[in-house]
């Protein structure tokens, strides 16, 4: 079974109204080729992301300490006496975890 492929967010915005009238001056392209440039960043980031992190790993993506992590049993796996951590398993636990939250305080 192929894997399935990585969903990466990502949003442009762009008003037709600010575009009108443009014309090709570097003052006036430059934001838009910014915007562009930050988006492109953000694609080739998550395209290089590895497929297993190491608690530093996974608490620079969190937020969270290891021991958080760990108490909170956030999802890992384990490899020998180590555990790893999948970013996009880490993504999906904290949105569920929110989701119940919200559920909680309603």
């Amino acid at each position: 079974m192929p894997a399935k492929p990585a969903t990466i967010p990502a949003t442009i915005t762009l008003d037709p109204a600010a575009l009108a009238g443009l014309t090709s001056t570097p003052a006036e392209i430059a934001p838009l080729l910014e915007r562009v440039a930050r988006l492109l960043d953000e694609v080739l980031e998550h395209l290089h992301e590895p497929i297993l992190v190491d608690a530093a790993g996974a608490e620079r993506l969190t937020g969270l300490s290891e021991k958080t992590l760990r108490n909170h049993t956030a999802p890992h796996v384990k490899i020998g006496s180590s555990r790893r951590y999948r970013p996009e398993a880490l993504r999906k636990w904290a949105a569920e975890r929110e989701r119940q939250e919200s559920l909680v305080t309603k």
